[in-house]
């Protein structure tokens, strides 16, 4: 008797087509974080190059470590005032349910 390789050729092409698929998105998905990747690295890496303002050192000078400093101080201190314990957040606040239940009726 003879086999007919139809169904199995349907199959396996079939199966061919959702790999490809399959691999298709993982290298979106694998491109897209390379592109992010890249972005990141382009926005944040690399300082600012302005023209005419040539220095020789990259170290901050002085004034502007004092910048970054107290900056940086100020941005703790907002910090830890803006986020308390989050059980003190969630015990003094209740949320009244009964008017989203009569809203829509």
């Amino acid at each position: 008797c003879k086999l007919s390789a139809r169904p199995i050729k349907g199959s396996l092409l079939v199966q061919l087509q959702g790999q490809q698929n399959v691999d298709r998105r993982a290298s979106f998905i694998e491109a897209r974080q390379r592109l992010a990747a890249l972005v990141q690295r382009e926005t944040y890496a690399k300082p600012q190059k302005r023209p005419g303002k040539k220095r020789k050192s990259k170290r901050p000078t002085r004034k502007e470590r004092q910048e970054i400093h107290a900056a940086h101080a100020s941005l703790q201190s907002t910090q830890s005032i803006r986020s308390p314990s989050p059980v003190s957040v969630h015990s003094n606040r209740t949320f009244d349910f009964s008017a989203v239940f009569t809203e829509n009726h």
